[in-house]
């Protein structure tokens, strides 16, 4: 499979066009979010607000990941957690790129 590549950011959470709606804005798409509607709950806005702030933060969290993983890594740190945080952020890696799907 051929990596798939991801916008760089920034991505943002924005008002919509239109009442009722957040938007998420990219560098070359946006995504409208329906925030109100008669079959929602106060929770499921809240749950759509959240999800809509963590897509936006996608881009920076797997920089993050990748600079954990590269920069941060010893064979020191691998012993003493037998490994947990290089699977956890490997695991993290490729769900992002698309290798969990």
């Amino acid at each position: 499979m051929s990596e798939a590549k991801h916008s760089p950011g920034p991505w943002q959470v924005v008002d919509g066009h239109y009442p009722g709606f957040r938007e998420i804005i990219g560098p070359s798409f946006t995504i409208s979010i329906v925030m109100l509607a008669t079959d929602l709950t106060v929770h499921d806005r809240w749950n759509r607000e959240a999800d809509a702030r963590l897509i936006a933060a996608a881009p920076d969290l797997l920089a993050a990941c990748e600079d954990a993983l590269a920069t941060c890594w010893d064979e020191m740190q691998y012993l003493h957690d037998n490994g947990r945080l290089r699977d956890v952020l490997c695991a993290a890696i490729d769900k992002a790129k698309g290798g969990d799907q």
